[in-house]
């Protein structure tokens, strides 16, 4: 079985900005297992920007999208090595992979990064993906990692792919708000009606093209992956197994 795991920036940032490496190690953990029994995992991870923050502490922090980039810049790197080392444990070996929209939207992009992840996988080795933040302008970003992991899903023919946040999935209302919201256990279909129940309270049916992560952006990719035939999850990223 191919799978892919998105972790998001709520699930593996602490509130400090420093990264959440026990959870990482856990998750870790748990793929490496799955891909000792031969099945093929791929990873798609946030946390750079706010990898970068932990390691450079400034007084004041610029709001500018190169300031942003720099924080991703360095954040990679102490990323990697934080899912390097959580592999190294279990013997296994990672590759960064940083894609643009550019890469699925541009055919001989697509084909070369497609084939590049094939030998990857074939030669057991855990891709580890993350949108080229540094270098992306506006016209080539995914807008976050949730678009990303449902276009990867598809490209690579996914059986699974599971988005790992930190709320335990889709709710008939804000569970945040409403102590009382119930979980829907499964959507058949993703219409407006669930669309409605995942909105933000301002947000109106014509401006939910713009918004970004959140529920809402789980949905477009869980959308976008479940066209082209795989199974998605929305789950609790720290519930065991």
């Amino acid at each position: 079985m191919r799978f892919i795991v998105k972790l998001g920036t709520n699930l593996i940032a602490n509130e400090d900005h420093t990264l959440n490496e026990g959870l990482i190690h856990g998750v870790v953990e748990q793929i490496a297992a799955l891909h000792k029994q031969g099945h093929e995992p791929l990873i798609v991870t946030s946390g750079a920007v706010a990898s970068g923050r932990q390691s450079l502490r400034l007084a004041k922090e610029a709001k500018t999208i190169p300031y942003r980039q720099v924080l991703a810049s360095i954040g990679q790197t102490h990323l990697l090595k934080t899912y390097q080392a959580a592999f190294q444990k279990h013997g296994l070996l990672i590759g960064q992979v940083l894609l643009t929209m550019a890469d699925f939207e541009q055919r001989s992009n697509f084909i070369s990064t497609r084939n590049t992840l094939e030998l990857m996988l074939k030669n057991r080795i855990i891709p580890v993906v993350n949108e080229n933040a540094v270098t992306t302008f506006e016209e080539l970003k995914f807008g976050d990692n949730d678009n990303l992991s449902g276009r990867l899903a598809s490209m690579m023919g996914a059986d699974r792919l599971l988005l790992l946040t930190d709320v335990e999935g889709v709710y008939d209302e804000d569970p945040k708000q409403n102590p009382k919201a119930a979980l829907i256990a499964e959507i058949a279909e993703i219409n407006e009606e669930i669309l409605a129940k995942a909105r933000p309270k301002e947000q109106t049916a014509s401006s939910r093209k713009h918004s970004r992560g959140g529920m809402m952006s789980k949905l477009a990719a869980a959308e976008f992956a479940t066209e082209a035939g795989v199974t998605v999850w929305i789950a609790r990223g720290n519930t065991p197994n």
